[in-house]
């Protein structure tokens, strides 16, 4: 088995967010910024590498996001599709990067345990398989984990493509893993949305 190199996230923070305002990140929730709490589940995780993904609409720059090896990086077309920011988040991966969670930045209730059962479970079966995406309830929800070979299929996506299409045609290349972690269904991409987190959770900052 050829050893394991590097674990690096990228996180994808440069959506128009039209339904709200177009920042939506910067909403406080729980004491802190939607960004601020989908990102603090990377803290502790030991990642040799973060690339956030922004734009200027998104409106993040000032925010201090205590990340270990955080690199920002723009993207000036954010309004041409998902795929536009994924690739350039790929593309400035570091070449000793073996595997890298996408992290979707308007996610706020991941936890940290889920991020870690997804890397032991991919690292213990990697000879297989090219991902791993987490399953709760029966249902598969975000982060996916790559590896290499996925993430060079990753940064040939176009358009308003997700991963979808990339863990549809690996198949049972892609690991799944159970996880107790409702979290990983709950995005914010609407007002009610916001107020149904922040009542689950009982916050009542304004944004």
């Amino acid at each position: 088995m050829n050893a394991l190199r590097g674990t690096a996230a990228v996180v994808l923070a440069a959506g128009l967010s039209r339904r709200m305002d177009g920042r939506k990140l910067l909403l406080s929730a729980d004491g802190s910024s939607l960004l601020e709490q989908a990102m603090r589940p990377l803290r502790d995780l030991g990642l040799d590498q973060v690339v956030l993904v922004t734009s200027e609409a998104a409106g993040t720059s000032d925010l201090d996001l205590p990340c270990p090896h955080l690199q920002r990086i723009a993207n000036p077309t954010p309004e041409a599709g998902l795929a536009g920011s994924l690739r350039r988040g790929l593309d400035a991966l570091r070449e000793d990067i073996d595997q890298a969670f996408v992290v979707l930045a308007d996610m706020p209730s991941v936890q940290e345990e889920t991020y870690r059962r997804l890397r032991e479970a991919y690292e213990a079966d990697r000879e297989e398989r090219i991902a791993a995406i987490p399953v709760h309830a029966g249902a598969p929800g975000n982060p996916v984990l790559l590896g290499r070979s996925a993430i060079g299929m990753a940064r040939r996506l176009d358009g308003d493509a997700g991963l979808r299409s990339v863990l549809r045609d690996a198949g049972h290349h892609v690991l799944r893993v159970e996880v107790d972690d409702p979290g990983i269904h709950v995005d914010i991409d609407t007002p009610e949305d916001l107020e149904r987190w922040r009542g689950t959770h009982g916050a009542h900052g304004g944004g």
